[in-house]
């Protein structure tokens, strides 16, 4: 196993969604709003934390839940909702603006990606070279 690096969990939106509903200024707002959930995050329970070390739990509600980052980017960009991802799986949304940070001083728990394979006892000199290649081209894509 290889770790590559942490993937961090920021709060996204469409810019029409917040300029309809309000945009939250606290996190206790959230369960006011529409939301989107990651089905494999597990419970409707988002467990935040702020820049400054301050933490939060706040319970929601979801109007979608999916297991597909697709998905629930597609929704978010249409106004479905907010919803809590990655924030290299929301690069490209976010550059165009399809999507907006919302509470952007907070973030989901960080997770570790990590690139597993067979022991390296054995390996093929080309096998460790793909294995390089792809540990590379996975952290250019993860937020460090």
């Amino acid at each position: 196993m290889k770790r590559i690096g942490v993937s961090r969990r920021i709060l996204v939106a469409s810019p029409t969604l917040l300029a309809k509903e309000g945009e939250p200024t606290t996190p206790a707002e959230l369960g006011k709003l529409p939301i989107l959930h990651m089905e494999q995050q597990g419970g409707d329970i988002w467990h935040l934390t702020a820049d400054n070390g301050d933490t939060c739990s706040v319970a929601v509600e979801p109007r979608l839940a999916a297991g597909s980052f697709d998905i629930l980017i597609a929704a978010a960009c249409q106004g479905a909702g907010i919803v809590l991802l990655p924030a290299a799986q929301c690069r490209d949304a976010l550059a165009d603006g399809a999507l907006v940070r919302v509470l952007p001083e907070w973030s989901g728990s960080d997770g570790i990606v990590h690139l597993v394979f067979a022991s390296r006892r054995g390996m093929l000199p080309a096998v460790r070279a793909v294995i390089d290649f792809a540990a590379g081209a996975l952290k250019s894509s993860v937020e460090l």
